[in-house]
């Protein structure tokens, strides 16, 4: 027997719609507040992280061309009052990441290597006892390749502390050079720093050592010099220490000539006023960066 059905009449819930969205609402509030700390607020807080961290590891790789500095004085010291000379080993913390965001952006790495075989510096002249030439090579470096902040690199070599990055590469830190010119009589000193080592390298983030240790320095005095003083470098840095030798020797006020192949890496200069005087103080350096073995 058939039966009739009843059919129901569906009713709007207006209730259930506010509550709706209400809760879309609230979602698109929250994500606009959430898109708008993450592409303003975050950017800037990083990069004020990495600037801090970028003067941070630049302090400490002034603490360790310090540090070296100090080494070589007390040889130097120990060798002209003819004294034993201990070579103690230094050691020097180097931050390698700088600070990140919790959960919104993950640290900026580093990377620290020690490469004995670059930054090769030679010095020749002649004198009345014969030809002179000597070299020195080493640099210790750190990269950053910052997502925020200018990507800079640290580096120091024979002596001279470089900030490299994409406006230019500058010496920051002088390295143990000096021209004396007093009425035609030019005194020239000289410090030539050769670090031995093992190539390595570590990235990452956290601290790591940069162990340094003067083994010995050995220092002499040439005088009636009867050529050109000679300062050829390898570098990857070579518009740093064309412009830091352009600006010693003009202010020396010495007659002198630079000329450089990029291309090569090569920087030639020639100091050809009259020397009365050239010391050239050698330091041979131990280096370990990480653990030492």
């Amino acid at each position: 027997m058939p039966t009739d059905k009843i059919a129901r009449k569906m009713k709007w819930d207006n209730e259930g719609v506010a509550s709706t969205i209400g809760t879309i609402m609230a979602l698109m509030i929250f994500l606009s507040i959430l898109s708008m700390f993450t592409n303003q607020y975050v950017p800037v807080w990083m990069e004020d992280n990495e600037a801090e961290h970028m003067n941070i590891v630049f302090n400490q790789f002034g603490n360790m061309k310090a540090a070296i500095d100090n080494q070589i004085l007390f040889a130097r010291i120990a060798e002209l009052t003819s004294s034993h000379y201990a070579a103690i080993p230094n050691y020097n913390p180097i931050t390698l990441g700088s600070g990140g965001v919790p959960v919104l952006a993950s640290p900026t790495g580093s990377q620290l290597s020690l490469n004995p075989d670059k930054g090769e510096c030679k010095v020749s002249f002649s004198y009345t006892a014969g030809d002179v030439s000597e070299t020195s090579r080493g640099n210790i470096k750190i990269y950053v390749l910052n997502r925020y902040y200018i990507p800079q690199t640290i580096i120091y070599e024979n002596g001279a502390l470089i900030k490299s990055q994409s406006e230019g590469d500058f010496i920051r830190a002088e390295p143990e050079f000096s021209v004396e010119n007093k009425s035609g009589n030019v005194d020239v000193t000289f410090t030539q720093i050769s670090l031995y080592g093992k190539n390595n390298s570590l990235a990452g983030i956290g601290t790591e050592a940069v162990h340094t240790k003067v083994l010995s320095v050995d220092s002499q005095e040439y005088e009636n010099i009867t050529s050109y003083l000679y300062i050829n470098i390898t570098t990857e840095y070579i518009s740093a220490w064309r412009n830091y030798f352009n600006l010693t020797l003009a202010k020396a006020s010495v007659d002198y000539n630079i000329t450089l192949n990029e291309a090569s890496g090569k920087l030639y200069v020639e100091i050809r006023s009259p020397i009365r005087r050239f010391t050239l103080i050698r330091a041979y350096v131990d280096v370990t960066i990480g653990k030492e073995s």
